[in-house]
């Protein structure tokens, strides 16, 4: 026999209307106080399902005119908008990096080549996208001593280590933009240089 259930009958046929409705589950579980787990099973169990039914407010399924520009998407942990791919894809096409937009907007570099195709905005099918090399721009601008550090092509512990110790001296003299040029660097690297996990991999 298993486990009774928390809530009565009626309480389930209230909580699956005001599901239907539109309520975010997450709060659903917060007011009836169980789990998120134990509604989508339950909806699974009573036929609930908002798939099946095409009155059902369903947050997952896009709107026939579009997702707003401010819609944050579910299932994004940044946070991000219809609005902010459009940002970022405009940067790409103007010639910036996957890596450095990666890092600016914390996503995956796989997941913006997944954008661009969704938005139409591969470079391949824009006339006035801008093709850069992969990897970091060198000579972009004058000499900066100060943010120089030693790279190896083997190990990308090395970067990393001699970044760090750039970035605490920035810190301290409070140069927030070097800050922020030496990590969009950093991560640049390590796209292209293989770090000691590469190594355990092939073993």
């Amino acid at each position: 026999m298993g486990k009774p259930s928390k809530l009565s009958e009626e309480q389930w046929e209230a909580l699956f209307d005001l599901d239907r409705a539109g309520v975010r589950r997450t709060e659903l579980a917060g007011w009836y106080g169980i789990s998120l787990g134990t509604i989508c099973w339950q909806a699974r169990k009573r036929g609930r399902m908002k798939g099946g039914d095409p009155l059902a407010v369903d947050r997952r399924r896009r709107p026939v005119e579009g997702w707003a520009e401010d819609h944050v998407f579910a299932q994004s942990r940044s946070g991000m908008t219809p609005g902010r791919w459009r940002e970022l894809l405009d940067r790409r096409n103007a010639g910036e990096a996957d890596a450095v937009l990666a890092f600016d907007y914390r996503v995956h570099p796989s997941t913006i080549a997944a954008a661009a195709k969704r938005y139409g905005q591969r470079k391949c099918d824009l006339a006035g996208a801008v093709w850069r090399p992969r990897g970091p721009q060198w000579g972009s601008g004058p000499a900066r001593p100060e943010l120089g550090f030693r790279i190896d092509r083997n190990d990308a512990r090395v970067h990393r280590e001699a970044v760090a110790r750039r970035v605490r001296e920035a810190a301290l003299e409070g140069r927030m933009d070097d800050i922020r040029q030496l990590l969009r660097t950093s991560a640049a690297l390590d796209t292209l240089i293989p770090g000691p996990w590469h190594a355990r991999g092939r073993g």
